[in-house]
């Protein structure tokens, strides 16, 4: 039987069974609030038309999708679908994930230091493909996810928050463009910080995002300059860096001007100096 028609029904049927098992013993939280960017949102939909270099303009879609969410008081857990993926282009971030997500919050806060209100450790498993399911791993995704207090809460139109994430990836690449049979084990440590940042009205928004992923066995990696494509298996540290500036249309509507460079797993395809417009819509679930 195939990767794709065992594994990824292992993956399908594991959400299916999470989600109506804890549907039938745990409330669901369905009000939405707002959420500040990508890392807060539980739903996360983007819609683009996008300019990059050695490219004709293309559409981008980015989506993520963490519900039905339970939320109790230190515990967290959903079923989560991320999908990054352009059409019509060769500099293309192909990323799609099928997961379930499991999360403690941990409070940290004291009444004499509110730096850091909470930490969470957050655990990611699941199938990460690219568009054409070439690229096929299984994978373990555990990180510590460092959120900072607000600052300037008392002055709208200055206030900002960072986060930071550091954790490990582990598992197993299943199959690639370049080796076919897979590259074996995947082990990678990886670090991400984002930033929200005001600019001068709540409406106007900068959130920039950096994301570093260093594997310590060799994966595949895509570099695709017009209509040639190099492949190579390598340790080589990856980045991706997104920046962006949200005007805001309503408090789950956005309109975004954004750049983006780097790669993404699985399939790591190279994307060079992407300039996008998109509208977004991204919310968090109440408690």
């Amino acid at each position: 039987m195939s990767f794709r028609n065992s594994h990824i029904r292992t993956c399908l049927l594991a959400l299916f069974l999470f989600g109506g098992a804890t549907a039938a013993h745990a409330q669901f939280a369905i009000e939405p609030t707002e959420a500040k960017r990508r890392e807060d949102a539980d739903i996360f939909l983007s819609g683009a038309m996008v300019t990059a270099r050695n490219a004709t303009p293309i559409y981008q879609w980015d989506i993520k999708v963490a519900y039905p969410k339970y939320k109790g008081t230190v515990f967290f857990a959903s079923p989560l679908v991320d999908f990054v993926a352009n059409k019509g282009t060769d500099a293309n971030p192909d990323k799609a994930k099928l997961a379930a997500q499991l999360g403690w919050a941990i409070p940290t806060s004291t009444p004499n230091w509110n730096l850091i209100p909470e930490v969470q450790v957050i655990s990611e498993t699941g199938g990460e493909f690219d568009r054409e399911f070439a690229t096929k791993s299984f994978v373990q995704s555990t990180f510590a996810r460092v959120l900072f207090r607000t600052f300037f809460t008392s002055m709208p139109g200055e206030r900002f928050a960072p986060l930071f994430d550091a954790g490990i990836d582990l598992g197993d690449n299943r199959s690639n463009k370049l080796s076919p049979a897979g590259s074996g084990r995947v082990t990678r440590l990886y670090g991400a910080t984002s930033l929200y940042k005001e600019l001068g009205s709540p409406k106007v928004v900068l959130v920039a995002n950096y994301q570093y992923r260093a594997p310590l066995h060799a994966e595949i990696f895509t570099h695709k300059v017009r209509s040639q494509t190099t492949l190579t298996l390598t340790r080589k540290p990856r980045h991706f860096v997104e920046i962006g500036i949200d005007y805001g249309l309503s408090p789950y509507f956005a309109f975004k001007p954004k750049y983006r460079w780097g790669a993404l797993p699985p399939a790591y395809n190279q994307l060079d100096h992407q300039l996008s417009v998109s509208l977004e819509i991204k919310a968090q679930v109440k408690q």
